[in-house]
């Protein structure tokens, strides 16, 4: 009788034990790079060079172009921004200044001269010119700085394998989380999907790299950077583009230009 039962009890119990194993190999995190390694490469290659940049700004619903517009943007030292927003031919109608060194976020409308410092709530739920880009989102907040990791784990498309990282914001009044991929190959941003604070997908950040003008005063060349951001926004069922079309690349007076104050009269 104990012989029969050996024989009963044994083979299930290998089967059993190798079906855990099998299940818990699967389930087992990836082996790669620090998830905080993963952040530090994100915000370097989102990171600007101080300078002044051409961009375009579009936004359509489907296949439609609903707006199109014009933006300068300077950047100083630690990613200090200003942006000046405005329609083809037309001097700008809305500036907005962020540092993220200083916590500030600020905007002043043509016509009106009170200049709104948004909150981090506001600076998510307001929308930057008409486009599904939040302030926030082009504020160039730090992903290492600004957010605490969850999980990573491998995410695969038809030709392509992407590190997909799992993030919640230290600030509980901007995003619920955000999913955050790199190309495993190269390490290079990829897209983010954020979710808002009750945990619905809002909207997804696809990042596309491509060449640039740079002009550095001595000579003009082309260079390979992140050159278009395209943002769905799910809720209003349309998307945003913002290409780079020049970079001139010039020295900035940081201390005295960038500050609030100086939305009240500087120019593009």
């Amino acid at each position: 009788m104990n012989s029969l039962l050996k024989c009963l009890i044994v083979p299930k119990f290998i089967a059993f034990a190798l079906l855990n194993l099998i299940t818990f190999s699967g389930n087992q995190a990836d082996e790669g790079p620090n998830a905080q390694v993963l952040l530090e490469k994100w915000d370097s290659e989102m990171k600007l060079e101080k300078g002044t940049y051409f961009l375009r700004i579009s936004k359509k619903q489907g296949t439609t172009t609903i707006m199109e517009a014009d933006s300068t943007l300077m950047v100083g030292d630690e990613q200090k921004r200003f942006y000046f927003f405005s329609k083809p031919g037309e001097e700008a109608h809305l500036k907005f200044f962020a540092s993220n060194t200083e916590k500030v976020l600020a905007v002043l409308k043509r016509g009106s001269s009170r200049i709104e410092k948004l909150s981090p709530m506001d600076s998510v739920e307001q929308t930057a010119q008409g486009t599904s880009f939040s302030y926030y989102d082009l504020s160039g907040v730090q992903l290492e700085a600004n957010y605490t990791v969850d999980t990573v784990e491998t995410y695969e498309s038809v030709d392509k394998q992407y590190w997909k990282v799992h993030i919640r914001p230290l600030n509980k009044a901007t995003y619920g989380k955000l999913l955050v991929y790199l190309e495993k190959e190269t390490l290079q941003p990829y897209r983010i999907d954020y979710f808002s604070r009750t945990g619905i997908m809002k909207k997804i950040l696809r990042v596309r790299y491509g060449k640039v003008s740079v002009d550095d005063q001595k000579q003009k060349s082309e260079k390979e950077i992140v050159k278009k951001l395209e943002m769905t926004d799910f809720e209003n069922d349309e998307k945003s583009i913002i290409e780079i079309e020049s970079l001139k690349i010039n020295p900035l007076p940081d201390s005295e230009l960038f500050s609030i104050k100086n939305l009240s009269f500087l120019e593009k």
